[in-house]
């Protein structure tokens, strides 16, 4: 048996697949360190932080004609740009918070790019990376937030197009 570097083309001759081997060992390449960025690269929070954002979606037509309410306690206002600890609920018995943010019934797609994600894109045109995880029930608006619905544009082409257009700027032509 034969080590193979994936970073060479081989023949098939080299790899001696007119015999009845199976598959040649394939050798994992040396990747090279990721490039450094700096803390402050539009990344406030520090270059490894996680941000948790709560977002409150507001209450469909159908749901409202139906007697659905908000739940009692939740925040249903945006939370203070500064506030790095929001609460999401309160009530007599619990207090949910800890947020990065809480974004209100008020807030659209645009506000919750600005808000939560725009300022990380700077990382990534510095080299870095930058991730954007959404978690929640079905019927909580995750598919419209990142991909947005009825002309409103999700967070990923609000997150494409900010970065082409920050490429455009650095890299014209």
């Amino acid at each position: 048996m034969f080590s193979l570097d994936i970073n060479k083309r081989y023949s098939f001759a080299e790899l001696d697949m007119d015999n009845d081997s199976v598959l040649p060992i394939v050798v994992k390449p040396v990747l090279p360190s990721p490039p450094w960025v700096a803390p402050d690269a539009g990344n406030e929070q520090g270059e490894n932080s996680v941000s948790v954002y709560v977002r409150v979606r507001p209450l469909l037509e159908e749901e409202k004609m139906n007697g659905v309410g908000m739940m009692p306690g939740i925040t249903t206002t945006s939370s203070d740009p500064g506030d790095t600890s929001a609460t999401a609920m309160k009530t007599d018995k619990v207090n949910i918070g800890g947020f990065t943010g809480v974004l209100g019934t008020e807030a659209d797609n645009q506000a919750m790019f600005t808000g939560c994600f725009k300022s990380r894109l700077d990382t990534v045109l510095e080299g870095g990376t930058a991730s954007l995880f959404c978690y929640g029930y079905t019927g909580s608006g995750k598919s419209h937030t990142v991909l947005g619905y009825d002309g409103e544009k999700g967070l990923y082409h609000l997150a494409a197009s900010h970065l082409l257009a920050k490429m455009e700027e650095k890299y014209p032509g």
